[in-house]
């Protein structure tokens, strides 16, 4: 197919910018990127950025925290934008799954108890320590599993009651300082269905944490349910761990190099301008919504055909397309789009549950009139160099970059595009039919797309 009679296709099948947004979320094919050696060296025992002990804070005579350790810098820029935004769920992460056959509900809390054992992301809170946030981890968390039997409710009314208390789950708000960070219920539909719901708060947790949380609550789970112990590798570290080598990090000369390169390639960045039907509000609500649909089969097979030809990735092709389509929408030559990455580079860090995740703003240049080809060829080279340099934090570079701010706006980009969640998401439970279920009517929007 023409390439341009491939975009158009591609476009033809949206309504709007929030569906074509749909169709390029939908693609699950993985992202290659630049593998980098990293040099930095164990954080030195007596830094001043180690970790300290409750004891050495005045945190509260109540206080149940065995230690305290620095914000990462996208913990620290998460935080501080809470304190500011007036809907308290927008930055809760939902999941939730149906559970078929006869569950152990006890075997499940044990399996709960020993995944919050294993990660003090699980255990962390965050309170004021001479002006700055700070993790405060606890010794011990339990994470009361709530059992909600609805199995008398009327059949008809049953399922339209769940959802109820599913979304009003993912809405109530989470105290930072006092924890947990994390809600588990499970909603009881009859003897062999289950609805688990699990809501975490970002800063404690991604989307790749998601994986590891399911795949964690299996392997103890199938243990217990058979009357075995639990046979988990010992981890290698915790996020507190990464939050101080990440700060050690950003004093070296690495970090400055990744900076220099930065600086250079968000220079004098415009604000993308997107028509809207009503004007915009001086603070974001943040209501949401999603249309979710699937691109046919010929069309994302010759979409896949024109990224091997083009010797690139499905990923970046439909990058350049929906910089393509946001340069029909508003004139501008010059857009960028946000794209997450997962930011678990050393190995040590890729097991752990965590807020890892990363932002790399990938800017597009349609100056010239270029071919879509052309185009895609820049992006490509582009988004290369960006991942070559990811491990700067998205918070050090808006800091640095210093942009004129506006409350209404996200700072450098206003659109991100994501890859789909991976694969594995759902609990392996032994016996059981375990699916994803969405839950609509709470979705919340951190950009205009």
């Amino acid at each position: 197919m023409p390439t341009a009679a491939l975009l158009l296709e591609l476009f033809s099948t949206t309504s709007g910018l929030q569906r074509c947004n749909a169709a390029v979320c939908s693609c699950r094919e993985t992202l290659s990127c630049i593998l980098i050696h990293s040099s930095l060296e164990h954080r030195p025992r007596g830094s001043p950025l180690a970790d300290r002990t409750a004891a050495d804070l005045s945190l509260g005579a109540a206080c149940d925290v065995k230690r305290v350790a620095p914000t990462s810098q996208s913990q620290r820029a998460l935080w501080v934008l809470c304190q500011a935004l007036s809907n308290d769920s927008v930055y809760n992460e939902a999941h939730v799954v149906r559970i078929r056959g006869l569950l152990d509900v006890d075997a499940l809390a044990k399996a709960l108890d020993e995944v919050v054992r294993r990660h003090e992301a699980l255990r962390t809170c965050f309170r004021v320590v001479d002006s700055e946030p700070m993790q405060a981890i606890s010794a011990e968390t339990r994470l009361a599993l709530e059992v909600v039997d609805l199995s008398a409710v009327a059949e008809e009314e049953r399922e339209a009651q769940a959802r109820r208390r599913a979304r009003d789950e993912v809405r109530a708000p989470f105290d930072l300082e006092r924890g947990p960070l994390t809600r588990v219920r499970l909603l009881r539909m009859a003897r062999d269905e289950h609805w688990l719901v699990i809501t975490r708060h970002h800063l404690i947790g991604d989307g790749t944490s998601s994986v590891i949380l399911a795949r964690e609550l299996s392997v103890p789970y199938n243990a217990y349910q058979a009357g075995r112990a639990p046979a988990l590798p010992t981890l290698p570290a915790q996020y507190a761990d990464y939050a101080l080598r990440q700060r050690e990090w950003l004093l070296g000369k690495e970090a400055q190099d990744q900076l220099a390169y930065w600086k250079q390639a968000l220079a004098d960045l415009p604000t993308l301008e997107l028509a809207t039907d009503r004007p915009r509000p001086a603070v974001p609500s943040c209501r949401g919504g999603r249309v979710v649909f699937e691109l046919e089969e010929a069309l994302t097979a010759a979409l896949k055909e024109l990224r091997r030809q083009e010797g690139t990735t499905l990923f970046t092709t439909l990058l350049a397309a929906l910089q393509v389509l946001l340069y029909r929408y508003s004139g501008q030559q010059d857009i960028a789009v946000g794209v997450p990455v997962a930011g678990r580079r050393r190995p040590e860090f890729k097991d752990l549950i965590g807020y890892f995740v990363n932002v790399l703003v990938l800017r597009g240049d349609l100056s010239g009139d270029p071919t879509f080809r052309e185009y895609l060829a820049r992006v490509k080279r582009r988004t290369q160099e960006a991942y070559a340099h990811q491990e700067l934090p998205f918070a050090k570079v808006v800091e640095e970059l210093a942009p004129e701010r506006d409350p209404s706006r996200n700072p450098l980009f206003q659109v991100s595009l994501v890859k789909g969640t991976e694969p594995g998401e759902r609990p392996d439970l032994h016996g059981l039919l375990v699916e994803d279920m969405a839950i609509t009517g709470s979705e919340t929007a951190k950009f205009d797309l």
